[in-house]
């Protein structure tokens, strides 16, 4: 009886765990409203999080898929003030992480999930830009850098970060810059290059390396930049900065945000193509690129634009609150004996 009792149960764990799968956090706008959605890593089971009328950009998974970070317009009188929050999966037990009058630019967590790297532009009222490390349990914030950037990720094993080097009005001056995971050491990770921007750098899972975005730089006599179709390419290089490969996707397929998914044998991005730009009946979409046989797939196909994707593999996740996580050598054991 207790071996049906065992049997039983893997049986449930193995079933649960297959349902869970892969899933992808997204921001998007809709019907006069910022949302929070989550998604099954093919496109379906949509399931709203969060709703807020104010601007909510940038969402993340922590590592074990249990919280997610997004950061959100805290003063609709100031679209420049941006704080950082946290929030279980589910929506529940929402938390903001900073209180800052200025704005909050990227994020990332920590390998271990414990402590969140965040940037900050200037507000012009004395208050700290740069890169911060906040502990989530603690809520201490610990400046590491006062480098101006906005777009930052931490590699897998913790020991360096990568980020957008940003120079005040100069954008033929930005670059992809890193450094160790204590703020020391920064230095360009690729030649400057002032014809165009790369930016939205993402490590792999297996640290090796990392997937990023560029733009053509184009200027007209008023100072005003110009972007037009097939200027947009993704980019994969080595984490040391060498054999950058161009990923095939279409010139007209305009980026909004890029992550790494599939553990690191895909690609997902947010894109709109360039004919649709100004177009209000059509929005950006998710796609799914696969590197080995270069395959593009639509995953969503619904109305209002969405950006910032983040994947998590549904297998990291840890038991879910008022669930009592089970061994699986303790299972075994108890099936043995």
């Amino acid at each position: 009886m207790r071996r049906l009792q065992i049997i039983i149960s893997l049986s449930l764990i193995l079933f649960f765990a297959a349902a869970a799968g892969a899933k992808i956090v997204f921001c998007s706008y809709q019907d006069r409203e910022y949302h929070v959605y989550v998604m099954n890593d093919d496109g379906r089971n949509i399931e709203k999080i969060i709703s807020h009328p104010e601007l909510v950009g940038l969402s993340r998974w922590s590592p074990d898929g249990q919280q997610i970070a997004f950061m959100r317009d805290t003063d609709p009188s100031n679209r420049v003030t941006r704080n950082t929050f946290i929030m279980n999966a589910d929506g529940t037990n929402i938390r903001q992480l900073t209180s800052y009058r200025g704005n909050d630019g990227g994020f990332a967590f920590s390998p271990d999930g414990k402590k969140l790297l965040v940037s900050r532009g200037p507000d012009g009222r004395g208050e700290m830009r740069g890169i911060h490390v906040i502990d989530i349990e603690s809520g201490d914030i610990q400046q590491i850098s006062n480098i101006r950037t906005g777009d930052v990720d931490w590699s897998p094993d913790g020991k360096q970060i990568i980020f957008l080097n940003r120079l005040p009005f100069q954008w033929e001056e930005h670059n992809l810059w890193i450094m160790d995971a204590d703020g020391t050491d920064a230095r360009p990770w690729i030649p400057l290059n002032k014809t165009m921007v790369p930016y939205d750098p993402r490590w792999s899972p297996s640290g090796r390396h990392i997937l990023y975005t560029e733009t053509d730089l184009h200027f007209e006599k008023n100072g005003v930049q110009i972007r037009h179709a097939g200027t947009y390419r993704y980019i994969v290089r080595k984490a040391n900065g060498s054999t950058p490969q161009r990923l095939a996707i279409p010139k007209d397929l305009t980026p909004h945000s890029v992550a790494w998914m599939n553990k690191g044998k895909s690609v997902l991005f947010s894109a709109i193509r360039f004919a649709h730009w100004d177009d209000p009946n059509h929005f950006d979409q998710f796609y799914r690129y696969d590197i080995a046989t270069r395959k593009i797939k639509q995953l969503t196909h619904d109305p209002g634009d969405k950006w910032s994707a983040d994947w998590v593999d549904g297998a990291h996740a840890v038991s879910p609150a008022g669930k009592q996580s089970v061994r699986w050598g303790e299972l075994k054991k108890a099936y043995l004996d």
